[in-house]
């Protein structure tokens, strides 16, 4: 019985584990202030972030690149 407790208890905490790592992110393209469609990205196993696949600049108040957020 306390084997079988402890195989549940292992069970259930790699779970959480593996449940909880994000793997996509919800990207859009901003092209002279205007939004494009949204679209996801998969992240790289190397511990990536989605802010890390966010790259913006402003060109004349204008707004072009690419917003990466959680889903």
């Amino acid at each position: 019985m306390r084997k079988l407790f402890s195989f549940l208890a292992f069970l259930l905490i790699s779970s959480f584990l593996l449940l909880s790592c994000k793997k996509t992110c919800t990207c859009k393209q901003w092209n002279n202030d205007v939004a494009g469609a949204n679209y996801t990205v998969d992240l790289e196993s190397d511990g990536s972030k989605c802010s890390d696949y966010t790259r913006l600049d402003t060109i004349n108040d204008m707004i072009s690149g690419i917003e990466c957020r959680d889903e």
